[in-house]
């Protein structure tokens, strides 16, 4: 993924640093930041203190880009999972994969709704926070460091 992204912002004309690493070992101030498909795989605490440390990294005022599993159990829940399943399965991804990734939640995957998204990233010091995307249970989320 770290190999693609450095190509499409090449080929964009986009001037990025990759860092391969933990946000822990990062030093220094960055003007932006994203979190990709990461904070559905923490607990509650671990998702704040991801966000707080990279909020620690960036300058004031520039922006975090989230994309997270982001969804709560009931008719809405059950009818993007149906649309999802469907959808993937129609792309040739093998059912087994399927049946791992529905196993998957709220074990490995912890659905967070949106409004608690929302709190989330305000809570860790990010303001301006407005979603951009919805795809099935993916939200995309840009908030602005404070």
């Amino acid at each position: 993924m770290l190999r693609i992204a450095q190509q499409r912002t090449k080929k964009a004309g986009v001037n990025a640093n990759f860092i391969d690493g933990e946000v822990e070992g990062i030093t220094g101030k960055f003007t932006g930041a994203t979190c990709m498909l990461v904070l559905h795989f923490l607990k509650e605490a671990e998702q704040e203190k991801l966000l707080k440390e990279i909020s620690e990294r960036l300058k004031s005022g520039d922006p975090l880009f989230v994309a997270s599993i982001v969804g709560e159990k009931g008719s809405e829940f059950q009818w993007q999972m149906k649309a999802w399943k469907e959808y993937m399965l129609s792309n040739g991804i093998p059912i087994e994969e399927w049946l791992n990734f529905e196993k998957s939640i709220d074990n490995t995957i912890r659905l967070i709704s949106s409004a608690k998204m929302k709190h989330l990233l305000n809570r860790s010091g990010f303001t301006e926070v407005t979603k951009f995307y919805k795809g099935f249970l993916v939200e995309g989320w840009v908030g602005v460091n404070g």
